[in-house]
């Protein structure tokens, strides 16, 4: 096999970095917390001895809960796209500053509208038309300015997970969702750095902050020294694993091949065994899937069958950041109306709530989060201009 060409660097071109089928990863993984979210307020109000809590329809209820894994999902697509944007400016020799300022137009502008738009949602419904029903329990969803100046600041830097830690106090989401852009926002941010640090060696680089963060959560649990909310408390792994996935893909061969696999499966044994947490063991599972599904990439993503869903995956991020105020209001209400069986939560409340989402999602989309793409303008054979993404 000849080898791929590379730059003028010396850096060989990776095989193949746009895996299309993300996309649709991320359509089911924002589904997937959609429905999630959509089935608290039922699982917190139905009685546990009723017999509306037992049986079949229950348990597909039950099985809701599990939509959750729809972060970590969301976490090792984040590290494979940012990973093939690092790659890229590595070899193209971008700027780490161009590389900083598309992270944060991507992430910030979008979320301070939907801090807006959710506060007039809150003055429009929570007081007035339907008084309490985002902010009362079950999973109340606190007005935004009972939060404290410093919880908000926090949210509206994205150090909300960590800042308590530097300047005191408790935790305050807002939106509740926040606390995974957290993680993502010091992602981008270590991998800035790394760019900065050394750009050619990006990938070894990566290796090393996540072996350190591995036997760093090893040793703080040991010592019980809290480090809950930075990046090295152990998220950072679900990013590598992306990481290890774009690797794989487009650079390893031969025994570097084996040794990345065998990286991943160690993970996934050892977040079954001795790390019991809900989202290590789905990433690293989800991360050796992706290995195995690159070579149908063009398959699987052209099958029209799977539109929508890529529809709802471009459109993730929108949906993601609108869907959790809404979704427990209409989930309270449908409750309050007379829906508080299994079966009209699956029937109805469920799909009411996905169709809230997506339409609320696409709006957002249109409106806001498709200003803020790193895009450009290009023109195809037909001399018709389109929008083409520059960057994942």
């Amino acid at each position: 096999m000849p080898e791929a060409p590379s730059n003028a660097a010396g850096l060989i071109a990776p095989r193949c970095p746009h895996f299309r089928l993300l996309d649709h990863w991320r359509g089911i993984a924002c589904l997937l917390v959609v429905v999630y979210h959509s089935t608290i307020v039922l699982q917190a109000l139905r009685p546990v001895e009723s017999p509306a809590g037992h049986g079949f329809l229950a348990r597909l209820i039950d099985a809701t809960h599990h939509g959750n894994v729809g972060v970590p999902i969301f976490f090792v697509i984040s590290g494979y796209c940012i990973a093939a944007t690092a790659d890229k400016s590595r070899r193209q020799q971008h700027s780490t500053a161009t590389f900083f300022v598309r992270r944060f137009r991507r992430i910030y502008p979008p979320l301070w509208f939907v801090m807006l738009f959710l506060g007039i949602a809150y003055l429009i419904f929570d007081m007035k038309l339907a008084p309490g029903i985002f902010s009362d329990e079950p999973w109340a969803q606190l007005r935004p300015w009972w939060r404290t100046p410093l919880q908000m600041f926090g949210n509206v830097t994205l150090t909300e997970s960590w800042i308590h830690h530097v300047l005191g106090g408790q935790h305050g989401y807002f939106p509740g969702q926040a606390w995974t852009l957290c993680y993502e926002e010091q992602f981008y941010f270590v991998t800035g750095m790394l760019l900065l640090v050394w750009k050619q060696q990006f990938f070894r680089l990566a290796l090393l902050i996540t072996v350190l963060t591995f036997f760093g959560r090893l040793l703080a649990a040991h010592y019980g020294v809290d480090i809950e909310g930075f990046f090295f408390d152990g998220y950072w792994l679900l990013f590598a694993a992306g990481i290890g996935v774009y690797y794989q893909v487009n650079y390893a061969r031969g025994l570097s091949t084996w040794l990345m696999q065998g990286l991943l499966w160690l993970g996934l044994a050892w977040s079954i065994i001795s790390w019991p947490h809900p989202h290590y063991a789905p990433a690293f599972a989800f991360a050796i899937m992706l290995t195995y599904l690159h070579r149908w990439d063009g398959i699987f993503s052209d099958a029209r069958v799977l539109a929508p869903i890529r529809w709802c995956g471009i459109r993730c991020y929108s949906i993601y950041l609108v869907h959790q105020v809404p979704v427990k209001g209409l989930s309270l209400q449908l409750y309050k109306w007379g829906i508080t069986d299994d079966l009209g939560t699956l029937l109805v409340t469920i799909p009411a709530c996905l169709a809230l989402s997506i339409a609320l999602g696409a709006g957002f989309y249109w409106l806001v989060e498709s200003r803020f793409l790193n895009t450009k303008t290009v023109k195809t054979k037909d001399a018709k201009p389109r929008a083409a993404m520059v960057s994942p």
